[in-house]
C-alpha cells in the first residue's frame, strides 16, 4: 500500500528530509500531546479512536463529521470518533505530529501535505465541485464580475483557496497582473470586516458566508466560480498511511458510516439544517445551504480524473510556486487502499 509513488515530482531524498524537518518542528511545539488511540496493534483489541482534524469549525461540508454525536454518524459503529478542530495551514502540522488520523479540508492542501513528505495518501471526496462564490462589499457598490477589474480582493492568505480561486478566476477573464489586486489579511474575521469596512471590494468564499454576507447586506453575490474553476476538489479526505495499515477495518467503518449519514442527510435535509441552525446560522441561510450545497456532497467519496487534474493545477499556487509545473496526482480510493 505504501510502495507506490503518488506523487513523482519530488525526489525521495527531498521528501523525507522536508519530512523530517517538518515533524521535528512540530514535535518540539506539541510535546505532552495525548495519543487518543486506545487500541494496541489491531482491530481485534479495544475499540479503535479515531481522531479527525477539519480545516474549519462548524463548516456546512463538515456537518456529518463535526456533528457526529448529534447525528449518530459512529453511534454503534464500534468505533470512536475524535474531532480536532485545525486551520486549513495547520492540517500537516497535525497530522506529522500524530494528533490525527484522518484530515479533512482544502483537497490541494492535503496533496501539498504529501507532497512535502507527509505520510499520508488522499482517499476520498467531501465535496467536489467548487461551491464557491464571488461577494462584492455593499460598500464598494460593484454589481458585477466585469466592474471588479483593477479592484482589491481580500484573501486570508497566500496560497489559500481564495487567492487560488480568485487567480485562476482572473486568468479566465484574461486579467492582467496589475489589473487586480489581493491583500492578505489572516484570519476570517478580518477579511469580512474589512469587505464590511470598505477596505477591500471583495472577497472569494465557500456558499455558508456567502449567503450570510449578502443576507445582512455586508456584501452582494456577483458570480459563482465553479464555471470559472472547473472540476476540482474543493474539500477531501487523508488518511496516515500507518494508521490504515494498523487499523484497517476501523477506516473501513469509519468512511462507510460517514457516507451512509451525507445520504440520510440528503434525504432528510432538516437533519442538516437543524445542525447549522444550531451552530447560529440564520435558518434562510441555512436553507439555503440545505437547497444548494447538501446535495453537492459526494455520497461515494470517489474523486474523478478530472477533479485530480484540478487539484493538481492548483497545488502551485497552495504551495506559493506559481510558475511550477503542476505534480502528477494519483490518489487511491479508500476502498481500494484498505485492500
Amino acid at each position: 500500500m505504501n510502495d507506490q509513488r503518488r506523487f513523482p515530482w519530488f525526489s525521495r531524498k527531498a521528501a523525507s528530509l522536508a519530512s523530517i524537518a517538518f515533524v521535528t518542528l512540530l514535535v518540539a511545539s506539541c510535546a505532552g500531546g495525548d495519543n487518543a488511540q486506545t487500541s494496541g496493534s489491531g482491530d481485534s483489541e479495544d475499540p479503535v479512536t479515531i481522531r479527525v482534524v477539519t480545516s474549519v469549525t462548524q463548516f456546512y461540508p463538515f456537518v456529518a463529521v463535526q456533528a457526529h454525536e448529534e447525528l449518530g454518524t459512529w453511534k454503534d459503529s464500534g468505533i470512536n470518533v475524535e474531532v480536532i478542530s485545525g486551520t486549513t495551514p495547520t492540517l500537516g502540522q497535525i497530522m506529522a505530529g500524530d494528533q490525527a488520523d484522518i484530515s479533512l479540508g482544502y483537497g490541494a492542501t492535503i496533496a501539498s501535505n504529501i507532497v512535502s513528505g507527509l505520510d499520508e495518501t488522499l482517499v476520498a471526496n467531501n465535496i467536489g465541485p467548487w461551491d464557491q462564490y464571488v461577494i462584492a462589499g455593499t460598500a464598494s457598490g460593484v454589481n458585477s464580475l466585469e466592474e471588479l477589474q483593477g479592484k482589491t480582493f481580500g484573501i486570508t492568505g497566500n496560497g489559500s483557496p481564495g487567492d487560488y480561486t480568485m487567480q485562476l478566476m482572473a486568468k479566465q477573464l484574461g486579467w492582467a497582473p496589475d489589473d487586480y489586486k489581493a491583500t492578505a489579511l489572516g484570519d476570517v474575521g478580518t477579511l469580512f470586516a474589512a469587505l464590511a469596512a470598505g477596505q477591500v471590494d471583495a472577497v472569494v468564499w465557500n456558499a455558508d458566508q456567502a449567503y450570510k454576507l449578502e443576507d445582512n447586506g455586508i456584501g452582494k453575490i456577483v458570480a459563482t466560480t465553479s464555471d470559472l474553476i472547473g472540476p476540482s476538489n474543493l474539500e477531501a479526505f487523508g488518511v496516515m498511511d500507518e494508521f490504515a495499515e494498523k487499523h484497517p477495518e476501523a477506516v473501513r467503518i469509519f468512511f462507510e458510516k460517514y457516507y451512509e449519514m451525507v445520504e440520510k442527510m440528503q434525504a432528510d435535509p432538516k437533519l442538516y439544517t437543524d445542525v447549522i441552525e444550531g451552530w447560529g446560522l440564520d435558518p434562510a441561510v441555512a436553507q439555503k445551504l440545505g437547497e444548494n450545497s447538501l446535495p453537492l456532497l459526494s455520497t461515494d467519496g470517489v474523486i474523478t480524473e478530472e477533479e485530480l487534474q484540478g487539484i493538481s493545477n492548483s497545488i502551485p499556487i497552495t504551495i506559493g510556486k506559481p510558475d511550477s509545473e503542476p505534480p502528477i496526482i494519483k490518489y487511491v480510493y479508500w476502498k481500494d487502499f484498505l485492500k
